[in-house]
């Protein structure tokens, strides 16, 4: 009695081991995703929308998600004038390669992200605030395609650059002794 037990009990251990293994072996790849597969440390193949079936030892399925994404900055620019704004703009970016964006960076969000606050940061010193308030629509469309010539090495491209606020600002300071130099020098 005790062996039949113990011979039930051996097999129904297997099953939960086999269920469990079988559970890591499968992989499901949403309709907006490709999975990038890598083989003992080694890429084997894109992995197109639906369940897969992969080796869960030595195995690894890296996700890349291909909507666009979004993200806002707020930044303190100084211009070409010497002029001080803070800036808030919304960056648009999707993957267009999963392999390189997994491949050719570690964090491809992160670094297109990074990619464009700099260029931003550069492109934006070579102006004067009154020229950039009046022209940022071109200004920013311009500042994508260099974003872009950049980020296509890492299978990322920026689809929009949203300039949605444009503060200056000034040293409250200055401003305050401006003005009373201005009423001292005019006598009032």
């Amino acid at each position: 009695m005790i062996d039949v037990f113990f011979y039930i009990s051996v097999a129904v251990a297997i099953l939960i081991l086999i269920g469990i293994i079988l559970s890591f072996s499968v992989v499901k790849i949403n309709p907006y995703e490709r999975g990038v597969y890598f083989s003992q440390n080694t890429l084997k193949s894109v992995l197109e929308p639906g369940y897969h079936f992969i080796v869960p030892i030595g195995s690894s399925v890296v996700k890349v998600d291909l909507r666009e994404q979004k993200s806002k900055i707020r930044e303190k620019l100084e211009f070409a004038d010497g002029k001080k704004a803070e800036i808030t703009y919304t960056v648009f970016y999707k993957a267009t390669a999963p392999v390189k964006a997994v491949t050719k960076i570690a964090e491809w969000g992160l670094g297109t992200q990074t990619l464009t606050k700099t260029l931003m940061r550069s492109m934006l010193g070579d102006f004067d605030l009154k020229y950039f308030i009046e022209n940022a629509e071109r200004i920013a469309d311009t500042a994508t395609e260099y974003i872009n010539e950049g980020a296509r090495k890492w299978g990322t491209r920026v689809t929009k650059i949203e300039i949605e606020d444009v503060i200056p600002l000034v040293s409250l300071k200055k401003e305050i002794w401006k003005e009373r130099f201005r009423k001292i020098e005019g006598g009032v």
